[in-house]
């Protein structure tokens, strides 16, 4: 949707700078307003999502908090496609671990993939490298 579609090239040239939109004729705060609705959308559905597989207690943060970093890490900072894919890799990671691990370990696998992804390559799976000055 980001890159095929005119409003997600819009919300990018946005994100990116915003007078420099306005001045090419993209409706700023529209556009704004889009995207505060779409995210909403997406927090309200994997709230919904995570609320059917989890139960809701006090420290549902930390069971769902660690995957999500993991996976925004592992795929790369500033990368949506780079985070769905790392969203895969760490899931598959995670449930394959009840496979050769006990399960109570499910939680330390975003740790140790998150580790790993540093050690090989730091900027993640499709994230930008980063040059020093």
């Amino acid at each position: 949707m980001l890159t095929l579609t005119p409003i997600g090239r819009a919300l990018r040239a946005v994100a990116d700078n915003a007078s420099l939109a306005n001045v090419r004729g993209i409706p700023v705060p529209r556009i704004e307003m889009f995207g505060v609705a779409l995210a909403g959308a997406l927090f309200g559905l994997s709230g919904v999502l995570v609320g059917l597989d989890l139960t809701i207690d006090p420290n549902l943060n930390w069971a769902v908090a660690i995957p999500v970093i993991a996976a925004a890490i592992v795929g790369g900072l500033g990368s949506p496609l780079g985070a769905a894919i790392g969203a895969v890799c760490i899931g598959l990671a995670e449930e394959l671990t009840g496979v050769f691990l006990n399960p109570t370990y499910k939680g330390a696998v975003g740790f140790a993939v998150i580790a790993l992804v540093l050690i090989v390559r730091p900027q993640g799976l499709l994230g930008d490298k980063v040059d020093r000055k």
